[in-house]
């Protein structure tokens, strides 16, 4: 009989850990679930890519998914990643992500869905595409958080935020991923940025110098656990406290040298080490 998870998914909030899908990416969906409840996680993501090869051709119902995740404690909240929202995007490519996307919102309850920071056509193609996206997520029950990624089309905070902003919609929010925000070392924009307009945090560390010269494979394969690397974690805490953020916090380590050990052990490594640098971030602010 599956256990009833504790939490509801809009109930999650910036104590609670969501184990994000690429930190154990490479692990099937059952083991998973099995290493983020074991470590104390408070839910999971999942990727669009996954579900379609577990339900779609695998033929398990989301159903199934949601009794494995519930065997554990857990509910499925973070749905990733929409690409192809742009009003501009011909419908033959990446729209299909889309749906998918809203397909997986419906069937597990999400709290939000993640969009990818590139867009096709003007900055007004992105913003009408964008509000219609939303709109669709709010049918589900859904935020939707789009994520500015260095070099792409929604680079920095600010050009996020004007997309989210102009949509006009109440679900439409920020992803903020520490390292993307000390590669971008936008700062002020997210000292600037309402706390309401955060959608959801995804929470790593790593070096501040690339270790490889391409910035998307430097980040899928170096990022660190949280106190092993560079980053200013005690700032990105106290600020998204500061601004007022009520998103859990997502934890996103992806590294090819922890894909090669136990995941039982890393999804502890994970929590434990995240938990410890919130809690360590808001002890040296007075909190």
């Amino acid at each position: 009989m599956p256990l009833t998870p504790s939490i509801e998914a809009a109930d999650l909030g910036p104590d609670h850990l969501v184990l994000s899908y690429f930190s154990l990416g490479t692990q099937p969906f059952d083991v998973r679930c099995a290493a983020a409840g074991a470590a104390g996680f408070d839910a999971i993501g999942l990727l669009h890519r996954d579900y379609v090869s577990l339900v779609h051709e695998q033929g398990r119902s989301a159903k199934d998914l949601i009794d494995a995740a519930a065997e554990h404690g857990l509910r499925v909240v973070e749905v990733e990643a929409a690409q192809g929202w742009s009003a501009a995007t011909p419908p033959d490519s990446h729209r299909g992500r889309v749906d998918q996307c809203l397909e997986m919102a419906e069937a597990f309850g999400a709290r939000h869905i993640m969009a990818v920071g590139t867009f096709s056509g003007t900055l007004e193609d992105a913003v009408t595409g964008f509000g219609d996206l939303c709109d669709r997520a709010a049918d589900h029950g859904a935020s939707v958080g789009l994520e500015p990624i260095p070099g792409y089309e929604v680079c920095d905070i600010a050009t996020a935020r004007e997309i989210v902003e102009r949509s006009g919609r109440p679900n439409a929010g920020l992803c903020i991923d520490t390292w993307h925000l000390e590669r971008g070392g936008y700062w002020e924009q997210l000292e600037a940025l309402p706390g309401e307009l955060v959608t959801s945090i995804q929470l790593n560390d790593g070096p501040l110098e690339p270790e490889h010269d391409d910035y998307i494979e430097d980040c899928i394969w170096n990022r660190r656990l949280c106190g092993e690397g560079e980053f200013d974690i005690d700032r990105f805490v106290q600020t998204l406290d500061l601004i007022g953020s009520s998103a859990p916090y997502s934890v996103e380590i992806i590294s090819t040298r922890l894909q090669q050990e136990d995941p039982f052990v890393v999804a502890r490594q994970i929590a434990d080490t995240s938990r410890r640098a919130i809690a360590d971030a808001r002890a040296a602010f007075g909190n």
